[in-house]
């Protein structure tokens, strides 16, 4: 991706270089990372070699800070970081200045960020490459022991210098140390905040033993980082994990207790009154909404923001949506009462919410296909909405998943329209594998109908899924912001 046809605003990102001594390899390393991004900070601290001449002689402009003195990449860092406040950015794009990383990949960070627009990216090595010394493997693991002690949190790579920094959800900058070891302080302050961290692989280029520039050494910055993450976990006991779960475990405790002792109780009572006819099974429909909607307003953090939600009717249609979160079904349900959710197993047999599904009409994806057939008749034919979300299971990441055609060849056998809905920032909010509930603001767009007889996604269901899958990719990586170079 190029300046030329990013989407993305060149006053909201920018590119953050510290430099100490790296004139061999800091004017090819601005050069192509100017072919990413327009604005780049480069902080040069206190370096002794001609790495000032050099960025003065640029055909382009660059900002930059100076340091009198060496005060190591955490004070770099933090200069770096304050003046992009200073000049405006909302995020930053780190990335070291001794040519290891490669600026060509900043693409896949931008990717990256329009799914996770509140989440702090972090670059994940590739730990293969023989260049690669014993030392740089050890000091790597033994980051990531500590920051999964302090943390909770499984990051493949916490020593990376490339990553991507929401510069207004940074914590702990005054209390940074000055050296290495703040690259994994901004990790572990951040996940203290839950600030989403999401990892995204990127390459690298590890030089032979004899081109290699360090200031690392061993000794030294081993014994002060072992320090310090001692520091960090007693951080981790007082603080950190009060504050990153406490809203975990109280929203799951309202949730699980209220659903086993409330809403299966009285769905039982409700059918053993009034049977389970027409009349009554719509009722419970509306009632299960209005329970799926308090719950929304009740869970931790969840801010939820419906977009369009009046292009939602009650005709009949089968409702899509992408799936990034056990919340979806939840959010989903809380949106129309008519409808019936084709779900996983873990729904189906979950001790809280499988008897409600049940009483839904909701039916597991592992019945046989005839089955299927007939259930999925008898839902339109009693004139229920069909609702499944098209990927059949969450996406570990964000991004899209393959699309199943089930969705659309229901609609085409049964000539209904397709109601399309869009969620954004689940997954940071809640992910899959993920126990703990950020405050997040979700959207959930409602976007426009597509009639049974529009061809504009193709002609047959076939078409229509391949076609569906791409149109989700585009509006998931789409940025409202209007590129200042077009």
């Amino acid at each position: 991706m190029s300046k030329s046809d990013s989407t993305y605003s060149r006053h909201a990102i920018c590119a953050l270089i510290p430099t100490f001594n790296n004139a061999g390899t800091i004017v090819d390393v601005v050069t192509r990372v100017h072919q990413q991004l327009r604005d780049i900070i480069v902080v040069v601290d206190g370096s002794t070699d001609n790495t000032l001449s050099l960025l003065g002689r640029l055909p382009f402009p660059v900002t930059i800070v100076s340091h009198a003195r060496n005060k190591g990449k955490g004070a770099a860092l933090v200069s770096g970081f304050r003046k992009a406040l200073e000049m405006g950015f909302d995020y930053a794009v780190t990335i070291d200045a001794d040519g290891q990383h490669f600026p060509e990949d900043i693409p896949v960070l931008l990717r990256a960020h329009d799914v996770h627009p509140d989440a702090l990216l972090v670059g994940s090595r590739p730990f293969t490459d023989e260049n690669m010394s014993g030392k740089s493997k050890f000091a790597n693991r033994f980051s990531n022991f500590w920051f999964r002690l302090q943390t909770t949190i499984n990051l493949p790579d916490t020593q990376t210098g490339f990553r991507l920094y929401p510069l207004h959800r940074l914590h702990g900058l005054n209390i940074l140390t000055r050296r290495y070891e703040a690259e994994l302080e901004l990790l572990v302050f951040a996940a203290w905040h839950n600030v989403p961290l999401v990892p995204v692989p990127v390459r690298v280029y590890y030089p032979p033993k004899e081109e290699r520039v360090s200031h690392f050494v061993p000794a030294r910055d081993f014994t002060r980082i072992s320090i310090l993450n001692c520091f960090l976990c007693i951080g981790a006991v007082l603080f950190g994990y009060w504050h990153m779960y406490w809203r975990t475990v109280l929203s799951f405790f309202y949730f699980g207790t209220t659903m086993l002792f409330i809403v299966n109780p009285f769905t039982w009572i409700y059918f053993l009154i009034h049977g389970r006819n027409a009349a009554s099974k719509a009722r419970y429909h509306v009632y299960a909404q209005r329970i799926a909607a308090h719950y929304v307003r009740m869970i931790g953090g969840l801010r939820l923001t419906t977009i369009d939600l009046k292009r939602m009717t009650s005709d009949q249609s089968v409702i899509i949506c992408n799936h990034q979160s056990f919340i979806d079904i939840i959010i989903c349900l809380s949106l129309t009462p008519k409808k019936v959710m084709i779900v996983k197993e873990y729904v189906w047999y979950n001790p809280f919410l499988g008897v409600v599904a049940r009483y839904l009409d909701c039916f597991p994806t592992s019945i046989d296909e005839e089955e299927r057939e007939a259930r999925v008749k008898q839902i339109i034919d009693e004139g229920y909405s069909l609702f499944v979300f098209p990927e059949g299971t969450r996406s570990k990441t964000g991004e899209i998943g393959r699309f199943h055609r089930g969705a659309f060849y229901y609609a085409e056998k049964y000539r209904l329209p397709i109601q399309p809905l869009l969620l954004q920032n689940m997954t940071d909010y809640m992910g899959k594998r993920q126990f703990m509930l950020r405050p997040m603001d979700v959207t959930l767009t409602v976007l426009p109908l597509v009639p049974a007889d529009d061809t504009s996604f193709g002609e047959n269901y076939k078409k229509r899924t391949k076609a569906f899958e791409r149109y989700y990719d585009s509006l998931l990586h789409s940025n409202p912001c209007e590129d200042s170079e077009s």
